[in-house]
């Protein structure tokens, strides 16, 4: 999704319809939150490489927890997972938005990071 293209086009409908003006500060404040969020990820959450090393080394590897199966993030396909499970540690906090729910990044056993 395209959130820069997406508030042009409302900011256009804005200007037709001005009851619309809520709607655009609500899209404004979601492309302030992703924008953060992107730009958490890209720089690892301010976390060294070698700290992330070492956090995911710690995770279990691959093998079945009770009915499920551990899986990094580069295993799971588009669709259901029906029986795989991602195993991460906790980084930090990606977002710190008053309004936004608690999004937080982690750390899988492959080092990739996710929210």
């Amino acid at each position: 999704i395209d959130y820069g293209d997406a508030y042009g086009e409302l900011s256009k409908a804005v200007k037709l319809d001005p009851g619309l003006i809520s709607a655009c500060e609500d899209m404004k404040e979601i492309l302030n939150v992703v924008s953060q969020i992107a730009k958490w990820v890209s720089k690892k959450g301010g976390i060294k490489q070698h700290r992330i090393k070492t956090l995911s080394s710690t995770l279990p590897d691959d093998r079945e927890l009770h009915t499920h199966l551990n899986t990094p993030v580069s295993g799971l396909t588009l669709g259901k997972n029906e029986f795989e499970v991602v195993v991460g540690r906790v980084i930090g906090q990606a977002s710190r938005h008053s309004d936004t729910p608690l999004i937080l990044g982690l750390v899988d056993r492959e080092q990739t990071i996710f929210i």
